[in-house]
Order: C-alpha cells, then sequence, then structure tokens
C-alpha cells in the first residue's frame, strides 16, 4: 500500500498537467484558424476528455480504496 500512495498522487499531477497541456494547445490551435485547427480541433478535444476521464477514474479509485480502509 506504501507504493499505491506514492505513486497515484504523481500519476494524478501528471495527468492534470497533460489535461493543461492539451487544452493550451487546442486553444492556440483555435486562435490560428489555420489547417492545423481543421485538422486536429476535434483530435485534441478527444484527447483532452480521454485524460480527464483517466484522471476521474484514479481519484475516484483512491477515494474508494480510502474509504474502504
Amino acid at each position: 500500500m506504501d507504493f499505491f500512495s506514492k505513486v497515484i498522487p504523481i500519476m494524478i499531477i501528471v495527468g492534470l498537467i497533460l489535461t493543461f497541456i492539451v487544452l493550451i494547445i487546442g486553444l492556440i490551435s483555435m486562435l490560428s484558424k489555420g489547417d492545423f485547427n481543421k485538422k486536429y480541433s476535434n483530435k485534441l478535444m478527444r484527447l483532452r476528455v480521454l485524460v480527464q476521464g483517466i484522471i476521474i477514474l484514479i481519484f475516484s479509485i483512491v477515494l474508494l480504496v480510502n474509504f474502504l480502509k
């Protein structure tokens, strides 16, 4: 359980940073309104939602494990 308590906060922080990076790239691409935006805007939105879902799943597992202790 010691390994679990050390790794999970790091995973959550990394996930939040990834979400922020994808969000910023998506915002910049929308402002540029070029070919990059047309090609990747939907993919970036899906990636952001996927990363956010993974973070919520990890956070829910942590809460569940702490609740069941």
